[in-house]
């Protein structure tokens, strides 16, 4: 817990100084674009950003005991429809976010038992309801110039008690990360990351790390395409790696349509498909 509080003071430290720092870059020239960094929200700006997307696991399993044969097969799909993001600009480099949505998780599985005789065992079960609430901010760190990149901070604290319990923590959570952006030219650009997640879980007390590559290429003013590569780490798990490819459509200057599916390097008969729609209104 000790550390939980001083990762807060240190979140809270970075977003009161981070701005001023960004302000001061630009008062001495030393960055491109009046010094807005890439990916944080205009001042006096409000983007709405919703994404439906569906992951789904399946399992097959097979035990043999001496006169017995077991089989278990199991089908999970977890979904947000949708999971729903509100950001604003409150300043220059700095915005306030937070975090919702309906989350599901429905699960049908199914034992055979063979011996003499054959037993059938299924069973399902499905969870749905409002996620956790979580709110924070995003602070640009500094603006890209020549080959330096954009760098963002964010950082998020999930309230316990607000939501389905099956998807609230019990203590409060804490998602903190470090984004950087590179645009190569005109058309090719690169995007990435690292970060830390505390879930606030009783049942899962351990921090888990993750990282975000993604390489755009933008094909005309109304169409981009990206490849993006994510990882999560945690002890005690299985390392999850995954890819997805991502089209981009600007309807127009305030509203963007994407579209993605990818699956996991590690996970076997996994795959997962969403889209999302994000709404800029600016004020």
């Amino acid at each position: 817990m000790k550390s939980k509080i001083t990762l807060f003071a240190i979140l809270i430290t970075l977003i009161l100084i981070a701005p001023s720092f960004s302000f001061s870059q630009v008062s001495n020239g030393a960055q491109e674009d009046d010094g807005y960094v890439y990916d944080v929200v205009d001042p006096k700006t409000l983007e709405i950003d919703l994404d439906l997307n569906l992951e789904h696991y399946y399992t097959n399993t097979n035990a043999n005991a001496k006169r017995v044969q077991l089989n278990i097969q199991a089908d999970l799909k977890y979904f947000n429809a949708p999971s729903i993001t509100i950001r604003y600009g409150i300043i220059k480099n700095l915005e306030f976010q937070v975090l919702t949505g309906y989350t599901g998780v429905l699960t049908d599985a199914t034992a055979t038992i063979k011996t003499k005789k054959s037993r059938v065992i299924s069973a399902s079960n499905n969870t749905t309801g409002l996620s956790s609430l979580s709110a924070g901010f995003k602070v640009g760190l500094m603006a890209n110039k020549n080959w330096r990149p954009s760098a963002s901070f964010t950082g998020l604290v999930t309230i316990p008690g607000i939501g389905n319990p099956a998807f609230t923590p019990d203590n409060p959570g804490f998602d903190i990360g470090l984004n950087f952006y590179n645009p190569l030219n005109d058309e090719i650009d690169v995007s990435y990351g690292l970060g830390t997640v505390w879930s606030g879980y009783k049942d899962d007390p351990d921090n888990s790390y993750n990282y975000n590559i993604s390489a755009g290429y933008t094909f005309s003013e109304v169409f981009g395409a990206y490849l993006d590569f994510t990882g999560l780490y945690q002890k005690g798990y299985s390392p999850d790696n995954r890819f997805d490819v991502d089209l981009s459509f600007a309807i127009n200057d305030n509203l963007i349509f994407d579209v993605y599916g990818g699956t996991s390097f590690n996970i076997k008969r996994f795959y997962f498909i969403g889209s999302s729609i994000s709404a800029t209104i600016p004020f």
